[in-house]
């Protein structure tokens, strides 16, 4: 008894990576503001699963212009870490990493990091109510 109980919550936890993340799912926009400055760029920001990986794609807006793309590092209660590679406009933007916190039912706060883990900027994103 006691081991089918054992067995039983080991499956939830790893069977359904995605239960973690399934919040975060959908299509989200708001602006991003730069560490120093004061002038937003739009931000779409759409987290999916696919075979059990959670990705997400990032478009930016003027005057960056740039797309990227990746994959979830870890997650945690109501947090996601994600990475980026740029795809489009690699002049403009950096590859880095990307960290989304929960806030409320239809809110995420943003945040974007160099390589090196330095912050570098923000936004308060909103749930636009689609699926990627």
């Amino acid at each position: 008894m006691i081991a089918r109980f054992l067995l039983g919550g080991a499956a939830i936890l790893f069977a359904t990576p995605s239960l973690a993340g399934e919040q975060f799912f959908g299509v989200w926009q708001g602006g991003a503001i730069e560490q120093g400055s004061e002038a937003p760029y739009a931000l779409t920001l759409s987290i999916f699963e696919v075979n059990g990986r959670i990705f997400q794609h990032s478009v930016y807006g003027p005057p960056l212009n740039c797309a990227g793309g990746g994959v979830v590092m870890n997650s945690g209660v109501g947090t996601l870490h994600l990475s980026e590679v740029i795809v489009r406009n690699r002049s403009n933007c950096a590859d880095g990493t990307i960290r989304v916190y929960l806030n409320g039912k239809d809110r995420l706060i943003w945040e974007w990091f160099y390589p090196d883990g330095k912050y570098a900027a923000r936004a308060d994103l909103f749930d636009q109510g689609e699926e990627p």
